[in-house]
């Protein structure tokens, strides 16, 4: 095993000993897109009062009620967390597997 021995600037690649860029790497400044998309969220964030979105909320919930899906998926998104695709594969197979094996009968119940 070749183990370089670590200096003050790390191990010769830039980085420190616990592996983070060392000052002077290109990267230790972070990532400019990052940066920049924080402020853009700062600014929204800004502009957008607690009654705002309050009333934005309420229009949401009654246009759910309406039955309009979109806003019954924002509310669900917001509420219950986005479903991920892990784990929407995971109930379709579930569900599957029930109706293979009970499908034959006629009597496939499914609970996700």
């Amino acid at each position: 095993m070749n183990v370089r021995p670590l200096n003050a600037m790390g191990n010769g690649d830039g980085r420190r000993s616990d592996g983070t860029f060392a000052p002077g790497h290109k990267f230790a400044r972070g990532n400019p897109n990052n940066r920049k998309a924080q402020k853009l969220r700062n600014a929204v964030i800004g502009a957008v009062s607690k009654k705002d979105m309050v009333a934005i909320v309420v229009k949401a919930v009654e246009q759910a009620k309406t039955g309009d899906a979109a806003a019954r998926a924002w509310l669900a998104d917001r509420l219950l967390g986005k479903v991920s695709e892990t784990e929407l594969r995971e109930r379709v197979e579930r569900l599957e597997d029930l109706l293979t094996h009970n499908g034959a009968n006629g009597k496939a119940v499914a609970r996700c």
